[in-house]
């Protein structure tokens, strides 16, 4: 009689109750398995959560989408029996933070948040890097090493250059609101200007410094 041959794949995970039954009996596989204790057992369930929760989001028709909560759902009821948690419990919970944080109802969807030094934000984004990187504005952060090494005279320059650039904003807010706007473009050249003598920075950077395009910190040059 001829041997079957068997090919054998790692699983190390939670399976439904009836599915080595069924593969056994119905497809001829040979399943190992063993019982777990109340701590491999909750462990492994919050593994299985993320396990489903990922098929919940990959699900592509609204049939799929309903077989896959429904298996979120019998986590979250093994979880909450082993851990003797109601479903009162719960929906209780979801009542204070929603009253508390909002719902998901309006769909916000959060791209970056700048929080004050040492505030609450800060030290929550911090405390797990790897969720929450830090944004570095590398061009500002190049800019400020490369200052460090300006004389007095020359930063003063660029100080007054950015002085400048400010006031002229003023300026120009100001006029919008007349509906007047001449000023914007003179100001904002005088400071590039200054810049442009300074030798310092790029006429990128003075162009993103200034707020005025590439092609017309060129034209100063000439």
């Amino acid at each position: 009689m001829t041997q079957i041959k068997m090919r054998k794949f790692a699983q190390n995970k939670l399976w439904r109750d009836k599915a080595n039954d069924i593969l056994e009996k119905e497809h001829g596989s040979v399943i190992h398995w063993r019982p777990l204790d109340d701590h491999e057992f909750n462990e492994q369930l919050r593994l299985k959560l993320l396990e489903e929760a990922d098929e919940v989001r990959s699900a592509k028709s609204k049939e799929d989408l309903i077989g896959e909560l429904a298996d979120v759902f019998e986590v979250l009821d093994n979880l909450c029996k082993l851990n003797n948690i109601s479903k009162d419990e719960i929906i209780a919970m979801q009542a204070i933070k929603v009253a508390k944080r909002g719902g998901f109802a309006e769909r916000k969807y959060v791209t970056s948040a700048e929080h004050t030094e040492n505030s609450f934000g800060a030290k929550y984004c911090l405390a797990d890097p790897v969720k929450y990187p830090e944004i570095i504005d590398q061009k500002e952060a190049c800019q400020a090493v490369n200052r460090m090494t300006w004389t007095e005279e020359e930063y003063n320059v660029y100080a007054k250059a950015i002085i400048a650039t400010d006031d002229a904003q003023g300026k120009i807010d100001f006029a919008r609101k007349e509906g007047i706007a001449e000023g914007e473009i003179k100001s904002k050249k005088e400071a590039a200007t200054n810049l442009l003598k300074l030798g310092k920075l790029s006429i990128e950077d003075i162009a993103q410094v200034i707020g005025l395009t590439i092609d017309e910190v060129e034209q100063l040059k000439k």
